[in-house]
């Protein structure tokens, strides 16, 4: 049966948003959970191009897309919390902080929108840069994630003020290494943290129950088998040493995947079983790739997302030649050559 794979991708709109269309944040004053031991912060600046908002994101029973920004703009509403809230020696380090980058953004998943953030602060000793600190957060949501955000902002705030501290700590104040990308990659595999999806194990095959999707009544297909790769990432700058941490998974998404129950065709699950393998097989090449790629590390964002791309359209290929094939599972012997192919690729996989 054909098999539909989905890449996630952050749709553009092209409606403009008015002035009005804009929802002001205001950073909790709670005490933080880091005081700094060898600096303190003396005021922050915001760095980015455009300064009006830091994205735009869902709201309301309507889900109606607002623009979003912090009180009195980033720099003062950050400056406004380090100095209400985070204990500081003044006979330390003077250090000020720049917002190189400061996005919320918003991306739909298989069954629920997702909103995301990114950080990066970069700290100063007057004119001088001395470390850029790097974080990412997301959370699934439902009429409003605003409250989300400014938790997930503060908690940033609070984790590069720890960092820089280890930094510190380690490098003084000028730092020696050559700039490098240390990249850990995690494949998942087992139970996924949500039950609508499998994740990709090969002790675990997909059973008939795992189909629970209405069938696609404008196709005569007997089954239809939805699969996906998905990549996170999230990264942390420590002096000249950029740490990166991707996650990978192979996922099956039950609500999507069908199985008409008068079809119970010889050999129909295991063709089926095998849409799935192909993509366990891509999934692991991602994360190969992944750990032998040199990645820059001004652009090693564009980079990831470059590779992961690239193996969804290598894999949306391999998925319909499976099919033409095989016609869908009808032709035996295609059947058997492909059944003998893909265990081979899948027992040289060292992902699972």
């Amino acid at each position: 049966m054909k098999h539909i794979g989905t890449l996630l991708i952050l749709s553009v709109l092209s409606n403009s948003l008015h002035a009005q269309d804009l929802k002001t944040i205001k950073l909790k004053q709670q005490h933080a959970a880091y005081s700094p031991r060898n600096y303190y912060i003396t005021s922050v600046k915001d760095d980015r191009a455009d300064t009006g908002n830091i994205g735009r994101v869902h709201i309301g029973l309507a889900n109606r897309e607002v623009y979003v920004n912090l009180k009195n703009g980033a720099a003062s509403a950050l400056d406004e919390y380090i100095q209400h809230n985070v204990t500081q020696d003044k006979k330390a380090v003077p250090v000020n902080i720049h917002i190189s980058k400061l996005n919320v953004g918003e991306k739909i998943g298989f069954t629920r929108e997702q909103a995301e953030l990114e950080l990066e602060l970069s700290y100063y000793k007057g004119d001088s840069q001395l470390v850029a600190y790097t974080g990412s957060g997301y959370i699934q949501h439902g009429i409003d994630v605003t409250g989300y955000v400014e938790q997930m902002i503060r908690q940033n705030i609070d984790h590069s003020l720890e960092e820089f501290d280890k930094w510190l700590d380690e490098n003084g104040q000028s730092p020696t290494n050559a700039p490098e990308v240390v990249a850990e990659v995690i494949v998942q595999q087992g139970a996924a943290g949500d039950t609508d999806l499998v994740n990709y194990d090969r002790n675990r095959p997909l059973q008939r129950e795992d189909f629970s999707g209405e069938p696609d009544d404008l196709s005569l297909g007997a089954a239809a088998t939805y699969s996906n790769i998905a990549m996170k990432y999230s990264a942390q700058r420590i002096g000249n040493i950029v740490n990166l941490k991707v996650t990978i998974s192979a996922s099956f998404d039950k609500t999507r995947s069908w199985w008409r129950s008068k079809n119970n065709l010889p050999g129909m699950m295991i063709h089926e079983q095998h849409h799935f393998d192909i993509t366990g097989i891509k999934a692991c090449e991602l994360a190969n790739s992944v750990k032998s790629t040199r990645f820059s590390t001004s652009n090693y964002q564009q980079e990831l997302e470059d590779l992961h791309k690239k193996i969804i359209k290598e894999m949306q290929q391999m998925q319909g030649s499976y099919d033409k094939e095989t016609q869908h599972g009808r032709i035996k012997t295609e059947q058997e050559r492909w059944n003998k192919f893909i265990k081979e690729q899948a027992d040289a996989m060292s992902c699972y």
